[in-house]
């Protein structure tokens, strides 16, 4: 027989059983009731919507919206004459896109249903600037496309309220609601864009700056680097940092600056040349300078830096054949 203990435990476990399906199912009610009040206070909140009608009937719309997700997409490829993306008989071939304009639409969703997210938004425009930028693709060729949701969308709206009469405020409020998220998606699509477009700007200029300073190797621990147009601050500053190390990084001895190439030099500049062959000199690298012009002497000599420091040629030619190079370049 069993205990009362037992039986006890039994009965405890019996009535859990009964009743924890119960209490999760009117937890789970209550938080969607609160949810949805939630999101109808944010929805007021930002597009002052009083009433419950009309709350009712945006809700309405982004369901009518999501259903109807993938076929807005395919009108907008339309309007927008995109072809490259699908093939003879319709199908979408560039995913990436298709996905990207998805993901806008299920924004607007959201938005119509009150839970528009600033974040969400900022994420999707920087996506497609990206996406963009790598197709070489330019921002007047793109915007356009961003009236093509407004246009697919709004007829839709246009359409449920022929077939259910939507109330005049409603509609209203969609026009603000619609108008609200595509004025903002291309507004915080162009600023991602130029922001794409200036860090590509930026890694061209830096990768041209580092090829304005090349390290040519002519012959075991030697090298020459062929300096030519105008030497200012950021091609200096290049030279002190991503030279050096590219002159270390070759184990070079010897190292040939050729300023024959240079128009002009000035203060700033001569500082950190003086500054650069004072470093390779440090590290064990003997710097030569060749094709200093009488004008860019003086400037270094004014600066108070001394020539006989560093070990100066009239030309490289002249340098190669006393370090006995020559044969190894003709």
């Amino acid at each position: 027989m069993k205990s009362k203990i037992e039986t006890t435990l039994s009965r405890i476990c019996t009535c859990l059983k009964e009743s924890v399906p119960i209490f999760i199912s009117k937890l789970s009610k209550v938080l969607q009731i609160t949810y949805k009040k939630r999101l109808e206070e944010v929805t007021m909140r930002n597009y002052n919507i009083t009433n419950p009608a009309v709350l009712d009937e945006l809700e309405k719309i982004s369901v009518e919206i999501n259903a109807k997700r993938e076929e807005i997409v395919h009108s907008i490829a339309l309007l927008a004459n995109d072809k490259e993306n699908y093939d003879v008989n319709g199908i979408v071939t560039n995913e990436e896109l298709f996905n990207i304009r998805l993901e806008f639409v299920d924004l607007a969703v959201k938005t119509f249903y009150g839970a528009e997210s600033k974040l969400l938004l900022e994420e999707w425009a920087n996506k497609l600037g990206e996406y963009a930028i790598v197709r070489g693709a330019t921002l007047p060729a793109i915007l356009p496309v961003t009236n093509q949701y407004r246009r697919v969308i709004w007829e839709l709206i246009e359409k449920m309220s022929e077939e259910n009469g939507l109330l005049p405020e409603t509609i209203f409020k969609s026009s603000l609601i619609l108008n609200g998220i595509v004025d903002r998606a291309a507004n915080t699509f162009s600023v991602a864009f130029v922001k794409h477009h200036e860090k590509k700007i930026n890694e061209t200029n830096d990768f041209i700056k580092e090829m304005s300073a090349p390290i040519v190797p002519i012959s075991k621990g030697i090298a020459v680097l062929p300096l030519v147009g105008h030497l200012d601050e950021e091609r200096s500053a290049v030279l002190m940092d991503t030279t050096v190390n590219q002159i270390v990084d070759h184990q070079l001895d010897v190292i040939f600056i050729d300023l024959s190439g240079v128009s002009v030099i000035d203060t700033y500049v001569a500082r950190r040349l003086s500054d650069v062959m004072k470093l390779l000199k440090i590290l064990g690298i003997t710097p030569i300078l060749s094709g200093l012009r009488p004008e860019m002497s003086q400037t270094i000599v004014s600066l108070g830096i001394d020539l006989k420091a560093f070990k100066v040629v009239s030309n490289l030619k002249q340098a190669l054949i006393d370090y006995g190079v020559c044969k190894d370049i003709r």
